[in-house]
């Protein structure tokens, strides 16, 4: 997409100069400011925010504090940021409030902060410092500390970091100056070391998605924070230039990683910082390129904003494949993207949520987008309500399919791809079925973030294998990790009364599994809700098999079925030939204590996080087919 500007000498044809960079009202711009949406002023003009403000007192920092994750080989509380990030909110809302009340009351205040921020060693977080040292593929952790020898890696919270001190600097620099040269000096000292040097000098930065290392939404995050900052301190245009080559050939690397249907292999959870933040990076190429770069107006960005509205299952809840949770709000944000990409249907998906007219956060998360609705918040004030019609959706690059029944009352979303997706888990084929507006059938979510989740042995957590999905072993073996374990279509319809879709699931699993053929269909009648699952299994050798159904509701027994219990009283029955049992799971977010068998007892007051329905044929055959009906009442 932007091959072009590879080459400097094209960059520099389309690239604003430093003078002509101007996204937003500098500081001096009072009637700008002015003008802001007073339910956007409003906060940050109140006495309790100014107090809350200057009340702030920077902590100290001890290497101690840095090295305790190290200590406890990635697993241990984190002593540094709870100290660290806190500085970058305050300076954020004290750089914001400054630029609204314009009185030099937060002068003092914005320079105390930055100054404290400026003399910490490293911006990294100690959870990512040994990303530069291949731990996700090795295990190990090299170092404990940040090496000051050699800053040779942006993490996502040093480009945030990075992200706040060039927007201070972009708004406040003529106003620090009047205190002392030295402050703005000293921002530029920091920006040129931690993030510009390294960014413009090693190819090895593992959100580039070099040397065999996943891309993810830490490229379009990373980049929306610090191509401001470069642009806006950087001096010498012909650096600038490159830098921002570099920064377009760098970003292009996870446009052309992304699925042309727009659809997130992290799933709705990682929207916002990840499809989101790739809108976020074409406002922001638009706006430096006064115009000439227009990247919104594509396909493939009305389809990435899209992808929030196709896996909205029902009300907040959102299909959850990958990390993260089924509860998801992006309010004013889809709002905003739909205008800009001029999505009708995502503008009257965005225009149906409750939340939608919420004045948005502006904090440090998403810079560039949250300063855009800053400035453009009051556009929607007159808009009016509408209903969201879901359309039903197949989207062949990433193998995701959403529909919802005639009567809205069951949603379904299915998936393929393929095993070693960004936050993968193995769940090719799995599904997620939810009944009035509640999930039924789930995707359990993420595991904890420690340093074990993001190293070789993320898959010996139970809650990213395929027996956790609504998935199917197959004698001893369930899915495999890898880019080769892939699922393929065979065959999908869509049409007013019937979804079906066709998977060929064989290269789900290892070689040694020795299956011929696994095609595992979903058949969906959409005037009932219904969903017909066959399971057709053929095998070099003869295996037992059985099937999982995961839920965190309550269930009974049946001869040949399992009624899951709604909250409502309402029902959703799974019923199969196999032979029943239930495991339960008692520590959710944890590693430790596995399924148990329904019988196991333990201490009075601990609750079961989730039962596992699994119907199972012991009989070993070569072929099988497992057929499975959900019906609710």
């Amino acid at each position: 997409m932007l091959e072009k500007y590879y080459d400097a000498k094209e960059t520099a044809k389309v690239l604003l100069s430093r003078e002509e960079y101007r996204p937003f009202p500098k500081y001096e711009d009072r009637d700008a400011w002015a003008k802001v949406c007073p339910a956007m002023r409003e906060q940050y003009l109140s006495p309790e925010f100014k107090k809350r403000i200057m009340d702030f007192q920077t902590s100290a920092l001890t290497a101690t504090a840095y090295m305790e994750r190290y200590r406890t080989n990635g697993n241990g509380h984190d002593k540094w940021s709870p100290i660290v990030q806190p500085r970058r909110d305050f300076l954020w809302d004290a750089v914001l409030a400054e630029c609204f009340e314009g009185k030099g009351e937060y002068i003092d205040k914005i320079i105390d902060i930055l100054w404290a921020i400026c003399e910490e060693t490293a911006w990294i977080t100690p959870a990512h410092i040994n990303h530069m040292h291949n731990h996700m593929y090795t295990g190990i952790l090299k170092n404990a500390l940040p090496d000051v020898t050699e800053y040779n890696f942006i993490d996502l919270y040093a480009g945030i970091c990075g992200g706040v001190l060039g927007w201070t600097y972009y708004f406040l620099k003529d106003r620090l100056d009047k205190e002392s040269p030295l402050i703005a000096r000293r921002i530029e000292v920091e920006l040129y070391k931690k993030i510009i040097i390294p960014f413009m000098t090693h190819d090895d930065l593992t959100w580039f998605g070099f040397h065999g290392h996943k891309i993810n939404n830490w490229n379009p995050w990373i980049l929306s924070s610090i191509v401001p900052a470069g642009l806006t301190v950087i001096k010498d245009e012909e650096y600038r230039i490159e830098f921002m080559a570099r920064a377009l050939e760098k970003f292009d690397i996870y446009v052309k990683n992304c699925a042309p249907d727009g659809a997130s292999d992290e799933g709705p959870g990682y929207w916002n910082v990840g499809g989101g933040a790739c809108l976020d990076m074409f406002d922001l190429i638009e706006d430096a390129t006064g115009g000439k770069l227009q990247l919104l107006n594509t396909d493939f960005a009305r389809n990435v904003g899209e992808y929030i509205a196709h896996a909205n299952m029902t009300g907040t809840l959102y299909a959850n494949f990958a990390d993260g949770g089924m509860q998801q709000s992006p309010g004013y944000f889809a709002y905003r993207y739909a205008k800009r990409t001029g999505s009708e249907y995502l503008k009257e998906f965005a225009l149906s949520r409750t939340n939608v007219k919420d004045r948005p956060a502006i904090n440090i998360v998403s810079m560039y987008r949250n300063l855009k609705c800053l400035f453009e918040y009051a556009d929607i004030l007159d808009e009016k309500p509408t209903t969201f019609v879901h359309k039903d959706v197949w989207l062949p690059d990433s193998q995701h399919l959403y529909v919802r029944s005639n009567d809205e009352r069951v949603s379904l979303a299915a998936k393929g791809g393929y095993n070693n997706e960004s936050h993968n888990h193995n769940d090719l084929g799995s599904f997620i079925y939810c009944l009035d507006g509640a999930p039924a059938i789930y995707d359990l979510g993420g595991l904890e973030y420690t340093a074990k989740a993001f190293s070789p042995f993320r898959y010996d957590f139970w809650i990213v294998q395929s027996t956790s999905h609504n998935c199917a072993r197959i004698g001893k073996f369930q899915e495999h990790d890898g880019d080769m374990y892939k699922a393929r279509e065979v065959e999908h319809k869509l049409d007013d009364k019937r979804v079906l879709l066709k998977l060929e699931l064989k290269n789900a699993y290892e070689e040694e599994a020795g299956i011929r053929s696994y095609v595992r269909t979903l058949d969906f009648d959409k005037e009932t809700g219904k969903l017909a699952i066959t399971d057709d299994i053929s095998l070099e050798n003869a295996a037992d098999a059985d099937v999982h159904f995961l839920t965190k509701n309550a269930v009974e027994v049946h001869e040949g079925s399992v009624d899951i219990i709604m909250a409502n009283g309402r029902r959703v029955n799974i019923a199969c030939e196999g032979e029943i049992s239930l495991e339960r799971h008692y520590n959710i977010s944890q590693d430790e204590a596995h399924f148990m068998s329904d019988e196991a007892v333990l201490p009075d007051g601990t609750k079961c996080g989730c039962t596992r329905i699994v119907f199972t044929f012991k009989e070993p055959q070569l072929r099988r087919t497992i057929r499975t009906e959900i019906t609710h009442d």
